[in-house]
């Protein structure tokens, strides 16, 4: 998740010879301005990630318990919450981002209090921040209104989220196959029958 971004390639190429001949043109590059600047000082800043964006938005906090599970499980009254595990996604309304944090519990059980995690899957891809919503999102803005997965990092990057090209990319690689087979599978039915 945390790969450089990698810029979007000038396609022009060509000088411009007009009217401006006579005049010099002052070019101003602000991301090798940066740099350099950063290099005079010292340290360069390091690039946010995805994680720090997370911790900056809003947040709506579920809590992930079953307790009839529980008591079917391991006993009722046999076992107690040890603390909780946090599990983070990144989500999306109509225009506001906000974090959604999932707390699942770690239960003691019995009177060796033996630790058990209760075990925590993202629906779309484990170990992810990824979530429909936002996955919604990015494939509206790629497919209905044809923004480049660049231009989509830029727009997330101008809203204070570290969503980088590669981030995306790899997510819509991941899903998008899975979430439409079978719509091609119908397809192809219909073009061979």
């Amino acid at each position: 998740m945390d790969n450089p971004e990698e810029e979007p390639v000038d396609e022009n190429t060509e000088e411009d010879v007009g009217p401006t001949k006579g005049r010099r043109a002052r070019v101003i590059d602000f991301e090798s301005h940066k740099g350099r600047q950063g290099a005079k000082g010292g340290r360069t800043k390091k690039p946010p990630s995805l994680a720090d964006s997370l911790e900056k938005l809003p947040r709506q906090i579920l809590y992930d318990l079953d307790v009839d599970a529980l008591n079917e499980q391991y006993g009722e009254n046999n076992w107690r919450i040890a603390h909780w595990h946090q599990h983070k996604q990144l989500m999306k309304l109509d225009t506001p981002y906000y974090t959604q944090v999932v707390y699942t519990p770690v239960v003691s059980v019995g009177l060796e209090h033996d630790l058990f995690t209760i075990p925590y899957r993202n629906p779309l891809v484990d170990k992810s921040a990824v979530s429909c919503t936002i996955m919604a999102d990015i494939l509206y803005r790629k497919f209905t209104l044809g923004l480049p997965f660049y231009r989509q990092a830029l727009d997330y990057r101008m809203q204070g989220i570290a969503l980088t090209r590669q981030t995306i990319i790899n997510w819509a690689g991941t899903l998008v196959p899975e979430i439409c087979e079978e719509v091609y599978e119908f397809m192809m039915q219909l073009l061979v029958g």
